[in-house]
């Protein structure tokens, strides 16, 4: 199956095997403009099609409350699931504090492995 790509000034995209991998660049702030930039382009790559999303978090230097807030309740529009890949102490910390104050509306967890994220992308459970 051929993979789809795409990237703007924030993130790599594309999809493999039915998933979006979604990963930040490096140095990247997620405030509201990016994650409405993010979530706006992810969209329309998936031609309006909803898809596990792997998001590769580790490229982000810093997030906001309004980036934060937008992901949490905006952000996953058009996705089954979102497995965040976060593999330093600065990413999972990030990680676990948009999952406890922003209150994700899609099932959401944190991994620091990208092939236990995936079989969680993959499964039909949880």
């Amino acid at each position: 199956m051929m993979e789809r790509h795409f990237e703007n000034k924030f993130a790599y995209f594309r999809i493999s095997n039915q998933i979006v991998f979604l990963e930040i660049k490096d140095d990247v702030v997620l405030d509201l403009d990016v994650a409405a930039t993010i979530t706006s382009d992810r969209m329309q790559f998936q031609n309006d099609k909803s898809y596990p999303v792997l998001f590769d978090i580790n490229g982000l230097s810093d997030t906001d409350k309004s980036g934060r807030d937008y992901m949490a309740h905006y952000g996953w529009f058009l996705t089954t699931r979102v497995g965040i890949v976060a593999k330093t102490f600065k990413g999972l910390t990030i990680a676990k504090f948009y999952l406890l104050l922003g209150k994700p509306t899609i099932a959401t967890k944190i991994f620091s492995d990208e092939n236990i994220a995936l079989r969680f992308l993959q499964s039909r459970t949880e």
